[in-house]
């Protein structure tokens, strides 16, 4: 559903994957993540992952990962964003985010 959550936004707002900066999204396991570089064609440096330093933090990995692209200095003023969460009940949210 991430896949086409993300592309489905993308063409509404009229954008494509090359106009995103940053991919934060659930950091559910790194296959899930690994399929979503593939599937979008988007670069492996614009996805941030910490899954291999925290593990599956649930509803927190988003903000998580939002904090650590900032402090690696990822997040810029008028970078666009892309979040991509989703759950276990059958639930999911995808926003583009103008920082």
């Amino acid at each position: 559903i991430m896949i086409d959550s993300a592309t489905r936004l993308l063409q509404e707002a009229g954008l494509t994957v090359d106009d995103v900066d940053v991919l934060v999204a659930h950091q559910a396991n790194e296959r899930i993540l690994d399929h979503a570089v593939v599937k979008l064609e988007i670069p492996r440096e614009k996805v941030v992952m910490n899954l291999d330093r925290y593990g599956n933090t649930s509803a927190a990995s988003i903000p998580l990962a939002l904090h650590e692209a900032n402090l690696q200095g990822r997040l810029k003023k008028g970078k666009l964003i892309l979040l991509c969460g989703f759950g276990a009940g059958l639930t999911w949210g995808t926003a583009l985010v103008r920082y």
